[in-house]
């Protein structure tokens, strides 16, 4: 575009001077490089700027699966824990239980105390049961709000990251027909001058023939 507009500029100044076409079209050219070169640095920056905020939500998203993942793991670790802890538990409630029947059978002793005696170890299990069950939620929630917490830390920090706006051509196509119009204006100047009857060029000196 800049080579079209630059030829189709000195083609139509090829009449008004050597000097001022010379001139206008290096005035043209310089301006037109300037301007293009302008703008090409505005838009690394616009593509470095972008490069970089995707950067850092690429950084956020993995920092944040981590922390998803170390977190799943412990509850799952946690969950296991907890489920073989009641097992035991049970296994051994359940034989307490047996433990005592077979005791009061043995010594003869029936009724309301042996059943106090079994519902007793019932209750202690289902106590601790229900105590570690409450603890295992609490700490899945925990760790639930924990991801939450990390999740909202990561968009945060993305947000806090300016959106890049990329820059406009229409600046640089300004610049562009600036350089153009004055490159012209100083065509038509020397153009001018040259072509004015100036004494000092002996081309144009009058000559008068003797008489």
């Amino acid at each position: 575009m800049c080579v079209m507009a630059l030829g189709a500029v000195g083609a139509a100044a090829g009449g008004m001077g050597g000097i001022g076409s010379v001139l206008g079209i290096a005035q043209m050219g310089l301006g037109i490089m300037g301007a293009i070169t302008s703008h090409q640095a505005q838009m690394a920056e616009y593509n470095e700027q972008v490069r970089f905020r995707m950067e850092q939500a690429k950084q956020a998203q993995e920092t944040l699966n981590q922390q998803v993942a170390q977190q799943q793991t412990a509850i799952t670790s946690e969950l296991g824990k907890a489920q073989g802890e009641g097992a035991e538990v049970s296994i051994e409630a359940y034989s307490a239980q047996s433990r005592a029947a077979a005791a009061a059978a043995e010594s003869g002793i029936v009724g309301l105390s042996v059943e106090n005696l079994l519902g007793g170890i019932e209750g202690k299990k289902g106590r601790y049961l229900n105590r570690m069950s409450y603890n295992a939620n609490m700490g899945q929630a925990n760790a639930m709000n924990s991801l939450k917490m990390a999740q909202r830390g990561a968009e945060s920090s993305v947000a806090s990251i300016p959106i890049p706006t990329k820059p406009s051509f229409a600046p640089t196509l300004v610049s562009i027909g600036n350089s153009v119009v004055g490159g012209i204006g100083t065509m038509a100047k020397y153009g001018s001058f040259s072509s004015s009857g100036s004494t000092s060029n002996p081309l144009n000196a009058h000559h008068v023939l003797p008489g």
